[in-house]
């Protein structure tokens, strides 16, 4: 590769320290070069960036400081050096025979090192209360502003997890109230903190004939509760990171001026101390479940899907779970629209632990065995609150397995395609994770391989991928359907790993 100028061009290394490159330049049909002539670097670290001088305009101090420390960590990855083993990917945690991340552990330079600022943040939240209670409160005053993030995130996201109505309703009352009683958040913060926190205490009262503007009504206007505060953190943080591109500027609205980088990483924080307030309450209810679930996805996003305090707060999520008894429920007590979301929440937390268990080799920690089969109902979202008469019509509309005939490709539709797959991930993991001197551990896997064979007649044939699919339908539709097959066919492959391991033994 030559400049302009025709001189060789320099690699990235050695550009960014600026020193003078005595490697040979790569020859144009790709042949190799002599490693022995690269300065303090072996061949496989020197690359060409494809434009070099290109930057983003505004960087601020601390991107410089990140790429000052690029380059440190760059330098010293080059030197041999008997502290190796103490540069780590962001998880130093087990990783089983399933997991695809112990590739980075393998390749340490393709790793992401742990945001230790972040760390340094997560600490100041937990230590310094009177900063924390001041910050939370100055972030929710902003409310206007997440209901216009969440309203696009549900006008694009074809397949959001919690009905649009329920969430996008109640924001729309607890923004009325904060217009009609607005929050003197620099001088009144501590008696607005003491007020949501003693709503938080109190429990949700629910019944069968609770409506959908009563329910809301339990965690809004005057009654507004951390639960929602939280969950409305993590959503807000999930639409901005999905809608700007990561130097862009925001105004809350409060005043207060962030990058969507900055934005999203507040929201994690904001979220995890609003967690951590309503673990002080005996009581877990569906907006603690809602909350745990959004902050969990959002903190996938910022910290990386390796993260251990990813791995924790899923846990966290499992044990409210099964605390509240979403498992093992019956829905005769709870109206109908919170009942489907309930089911929702389950599925999507069915498939969610199969994923994490599967990333880092670690045993699933909501086992279907222990969970009721009752799958969410092939229904759109807004015909959950529905009145009898009007819901009546949409359930004839369903066959006898709860699917739509229509053909029509809903939320819940994907989510019960993928809760029906993730039973297939789960005993997939079981033969990866579990002992393989049971004795009847070859027959397992001869059931589990048939199982794979016959898992799709679950499915209506209507809601498949195929190739045509993409002539016929919406991009993002045909994206969902190639997702559930991919995810079948990774199953399929840890399960021909198995046999072949099995039979070479």
């Amino acid at each position: 590769m030559y400049r302009r100028n025709g001189k060789p061009t320099s690699c990235e290394p050695c550009r960014l320290a600026k020193v003078r490159c005595d490697l040979q330049p790569q020859s144009a049909d790709g042949a190799s070069r002599d490693p022995t002539k690269v300065r303090n670097l072996t061949y496989d670290q020197c690359y060409y960036h494809p434009a070099p001088l290109t930057r983003v305009h505004g960087q601020d101090v601390r991107t410089r400081s990140v790429r000052r420390q690029a380059r440190i960590a760059r330098r010293e990855a080059a030197l041999p050096s008997s502290r190796t083993a103490v540069s780590t990917p962001a998880s130093s945690g087990f990783l089983g025979s399933t997991s695809y991340l112990s590739v980075f552990r393998e390749t340490p330079r393709l790793s992401k090192a742990p945001d230790r600022s972040l760390c340094d943040e997560f600490e100041q939240w937990r230590t310094k209360l009177e900063y924390a209670a001041a910050r939370v409160v100055r972030l929710a005053s902003a409310i206007p502003f997440y209901l216009e993030q969440i309203r696009w995130y549900y006008d694009k996201g074809r397949f959001t997890v919690i009905p649009a109505p329920i969430v996008l309703d109640s924001l729309s009352q607890t923004v009325a109230h904060m217009e009609s009683h607005p929050w003197n958040v620099t001088g009144n913060w501590a008696s607005i903190y003491s007020d949501l926190m003693a709503a938080t205490k109190s429990p949700l009262e629910i019944s069968p004939n609770t409506s959908a503007r009563q329910f809301n009504s339990l965690f809004t206007g005057p009654h507004l509760r951390f639960e929602f505060i939280g969950f409305i953190f993590a959503m807000a943080g999930l639409s901005v990171q999905g809608r700007f591109p990561g130097r862009q500027s925001l105004e809350l609205g409060n005043g207060e001026k962030m990058d969507t980088d900055a934005f999203t990483t507040e929201m994690v924080l904001a979220c995890h101390h609003c967690i951590e307030v309503c673990k002080q309450n005996s009581h877990v209810n569906d907006l603690t479940i809602w909350m745990r679930y959004m902050h969990i996805l959002l903190a996938t996003e910022v910290l990386g899907e390796p993260s251990e305090r990813v791995y924790s707060l899923f846990g966290d999520l499992t044990s409210d779970i099964y605390a509240m008894g979403l498992h093992h429920q019956p829905s005769d007590h709870v109206p109908f629209f919170l009942a489907e979301t309930r089911k929702r929440m389950l599925a999507v937390s069915h498939r969610t632990d199969k994923n994490l268990s599967t990333a880092m080799g670690r045993p699933p920690r909501l086992p279907h065995r222990y969970c009721d089969e009752a799958l969410p109902l092939d229904l759109p979202d807004e015909s959950l609150f529905e009145e009898k008469d009007s819901l009546e019509r949409f359930l004839q509309r369903l066959d006898d397995g709860g699917w739509n005939r229509d053909g029509k490709f809903y939320p819940a539709t994907l989510m019960r395609m993928r809760h029906i797959l993730s039973n297939l991930r789960e005993q997939v993991l079981e033969l990866s994770l579990g002992r393989s001197t049971h004795p009847n551990y070859t027959k397992d896997i001869l059931a589990t391989y048939k199982f794979s064979q016959t898992i799709f007649n679950r499915i209506p044939s209507r809601y498949m991928y195929t190739s045509s699919c993409w002539k016929e339908m919406d991009a993002i539709e045909c994206l969902a359907r190639m997702i559930v097959r991919l995810e079948h066919l990774f199953s399929v492959l840890q399960l021909q790993r198995i046999r072949c391991q099995e039979n070479s033994e």
